[in-house]
């Protein structure tokens, strides 16, 4: 039996055990809340603790099991969303650079007639604008802080396409320009 498990913070939300299941139901995947770093065990008591296959990582903990990370596959080194054992080596992948980069391709022309603005300021920007970067396309950053992500989009006029970084809590409560795209990381979030 393939046994899984996502690695995270208040991640009761996550639709990754069902989407597993609807892949193969034969897979056993774990939910490993921790509250903060300092709780966290070591990748090998979670692997051995679980019997796992492989691990997800997500907020706030991309990063946190960098130095135990024999090796890094997937061209983003800076943080990482998966970890296989292999070998008796850990091997991490950070499978949101690679699809990310394969979209963001997909959409160049879209992104290139707009002005391109970043949301947000955590490992999934800095993972975007890496991408961007390569991309060798023009962007600003929008962070969260006291004057408001919301009214900092509302003060724009230029179509943009929008990539969301923020955290799956925060809310569109601006109009956006016309002619705009918003891109969101989150995948299932309700509807506004």
């Amino acid at each position: 039996m393939t046994k899984l498990a996502l690695v995270g913070k208040s991640i009761s939300h996550s639709l990754s055990p069902s989407i597993y299941k609807e892949f193969d139901p034969a897979i056993e995947y774990f939910l490993l809340d921790y509250f903060d770093e300092a709780s966290l065990p070591s990748l090998r008591d979670i692997f051995e603790t679980y019997e796992l296959t492989g691990l997800s990582i997500t907020a706030p903990f991309k990063k946190s099991f960098l130095s135990q990370i024999d090796c890094i596959e997937g061209g983003y080194g800076e943080a990482i969303n998966a970890v296989r054992m292999q070998n008796n080596r850990f091997i991490g992948f950070n499978s949101d650079y690679l699809a990310l980069k394969n979209i963001f391709q997909m959409c160049q022309n879209e992104m290139s007639a707009r002005k391109v603005v970043v949301l947000g300021n955590g490992v999934m920007a800095q993972l975007v604008m890496s991408i961007l970067r390569e991309m060798k396309l023009d962007f600003s950053l929008l962070k969260r802080d006291s004057k408001g992500l919301n009214q900092k989009i509302a003060n724009l006029s230029l179509p943009t396409f929008f990539i969301n970084c923020t955290a799956r809590t925060f809310l569109l409560e601006e109009s956006l320009p016309e002619k705009s795209i918003f891109y969101d990381l989150n995948y299932a979030m309700p509807e506004q």
